[in-house]
């Protein structure tokens, strides 16, 4: 405060001290209504943001979307990371992923076209990405979709390859032949499953992901995580902000 509003409060202070001795109980009451006032606009807040972060929350968990994603800036980030996660006490499930844009064709000399290659960990990933989840053939073990030499391809995939069960990726100047072993729900462009360790192998990317899905536990604040996590420049946390303003 300014000298010369310090010296304004100081001439004043004799008045308010007389009035506070003349109306005692007035201002009082006054001064207790401003209270009363200000803790129930904060106690609408609070419950109103409490009450969007738990719907929201379920919205996600419905849609079957991460209530948080970790992501590489650039090529992928150490899979190390993921047991960082999955130790704090605020994260209820944490999934990796693997993304790889390659080509892909029917078999050698065939058409090649633009396709995404998706690592995943077949029995957590349903929880956060169901359209991502491997869907064996009938004549295929459950157990399949943890072959690193199975592929599990959508609806734009299985059209540019012509029906064929058989299907070849690009991996640098080689080329790798797999196995058609069920389909994704998946949307979009041309994209193939497989489980993230058989991705890995064939591109040359061990001990790396792109993504990491997280699933908070109930009552969990991501900033508070994300704080504690301390992420490097080369990972960046996916914005949850927005989700809950579209909610809201």
């Amino acid at each position: 405060m300014k000298p010369a509003a310090w010296a304004i409060v100081w001439r004043l202070a004799p008045l308010l001290r007389r009035e506070w001795a003349l109306h005692p109980w007035r201002h009082g009451a006054a001064l207790l209504a401003v209270a009363l006032g200000v803790a129930l606009a904060w106690s609408v807040h609070l419950i109103n943001h409490s009450a969007l972060a738990e719907f929201g929350a379920a919205v996600r968990q419905a849609n079957g979307q991460p209530d948080l994603s970790l992501r590489a800036q650039r090529e992928g980030f150490d899979d190390a990371w993921l047991e960082r996660v999955q130790a704090d006490p605020a994260v209820a499930l944490a999934t990796p992923v693997l993304e790889v844009d390659s080509h892909g064709r029917a078999a050698p000399g065939a058409r090649r076209f633009a396709l995404r290659v998706i690592g995943v960990d077949a029995l957590s990933i349903a929880a956060v990405a169901p359209q991502l989840l491997p869907r064996p053939a009938g004549d295929r073990e459950p157990w399949s979709v943890l072959d690193p030499q199975a592929a599990f391809a959508n609806a734009a995939a299985r059209e540019a390859l012509g029906g064929v069960s058989s299907l070849e990726v690009q991996s640098g100047p080689r080329w790798v032949a797999l196995a058609l072993a069920g389909d994704v729900a998946a949307g979009g462009g041309p994209l193939v499953v497989m489980d993230i360790a058989g991705v890995q192998q064939h591109f040359g990317l061990l001990g790396r992901v792109t993504r990491i899905d997280i699933r908070l536990a109930a009552g969990a604040d991501a900033a508070a995580l994300l704080q504690r996590l301390a992420l490097p420049p080369s990972i960046r946390a996916a914005d949850a902000g927005a989700g809950e303003q579209r909610i809201s």
